[in-house]
């Protein structure tokens, strides 16, 4: 892959040089330009030399620009070898303001770079998670696998009260995650892994997903009626918080005109058609009702006889209850 990269630095002493490639300038109050590309690898940018000891700062990196996307703490990015400086020792070091001689080194951080806060992949069907709670990860031997929501997921308190723990299942649960984000994961879950069953605890029917593709990856994002997403607040290397606000706010749109819920519903099909032993239910009544529409194995609705912590969810109490009916069915 390969990086265009836009530099402005600030020199703020009129006294010693900066090289720029095999170009030398006297160092004046001005701000330096400069445009490269790189694979990511460290290489040098710059140098500084002729500098007098015991300056505050000499020059200063005040922005950079990766692909278009003004990276917010530049200096992760940059590391400069002090150098040739009397009464210093050569060290590197990771400021935005630099008072020495020495060489300026670029490296991108991949990990900061291309960060977003749900998975994304150059496949279009691929797993729909958010990275803040981890990766997913093979499930056991056993192969039984529970999906859902935040509910299956076990928010708001100690997952392993949660329903999947108390029946040996695996956990795939994913918070604000709709029908068509189960479908994904159902799908991949069973092309990877091959899993003898899988519950489903389905969510209400108006969430769905925002579906988007930026520099050949798929973007997966759950999104939710009358939910703010904090990270909708922020620009990423991806997409700018100002274009995915927009698109956020054109899913829910077409949330809340699909009254019958046909796109879920579809997603319903879907998930019944995969080859795999499927048994579901729902905290949902309405969901719940219409599960038998589509799928044979229907378990007892998920009941709330408590609240986790912060009081919506399902507690343990619930959990434990619906996970002793569902013993009772000797799946």
């Amino acid at each position: 892959m390969i990086y265009q990269v836009k530099i402005k630095i600030q020199s703020h002493v009129e006294q010693g040089n900066i090289i720029i490639g095999d170009q030398s300038l006297p160092l004046s109050k001005k701000i330096f330009e400069q445009e490269f590309n790189t694979t990511g690898s460290t290489e040098k940018i710059l140098s500084i030399d002729g500098l007098s000891p015991g300056l505050d700062k000499a020059v200063e990196i005040k922005w950079c620009e990766i692909d278009g996307y003004v990276l917010q703490e530049p200096e992760i990015f940059f590391t400069f070898q002090m150098l040739g400086n009397p009464y210093v020792e050569n060290v590197s070091i990771k400021e935005k303001v630099i008072a020495f001689n020495g060489d300026l080194e670029f490296k991108v951080d991949q990990d900061r770079l291309l960060y977003f806060p749900y998975h994304y992949s150059k496949n279009r069907i691929d797993f729909v998670y958010n990275n803040h709670f981890g990766k997913f990860q093979a499930p056991n031997p056993a192969g039984k696998i529970a999906l859902g929501c935040s509910q299956t997921y076990g928010w708001g308190m100690d997952k392993s009260y949660a329903w999947p723990a108390l029946l040996g299942y695996d956990n795939y649960g994913v918070p604000g995650l709709g029908v068509d984000g189960i479908f994904y994961n159902a799908k991949k879950l069973i092309e990877s892994f091959q899993p003898q069953r899988m519950i489903i605890m389905f969510p209400n029917l108006e969430r769905r997903l925002l579906e988007l593709e930026r520099r050949g990856h798929f973007f997966k994002i759950p999104i939710l009626v009358n939910q703010s997403e904090e990270f909708l607040d922020r620009d990423f290397y991806w997409i700018r918080g100002e274009e995915l606000k927009e698109l956020a706010e054109e899913t829910r749109k077409q949330m809340v005109k699909d009254e019958d819920n046909v796109h879920s519903k579809k997603f319903l099909q879907m998930i019944s058609a995969l080859p795999c032993d499927i048994w579901v239910s729902s905290w949902d009544r309405q969901t719940y009702d219409i599960l038998p529409r589509y799928f044979k194995n229907v378990l007892p609705y998920f009941e709330k006889f408590d609240r986790a912590s912060d009081d919506v969810h399902h507690g343990p109490k619930s959990h434990e209850k619906w996970a002793k009916n569902v013993k009772n069915h000797n799946i």
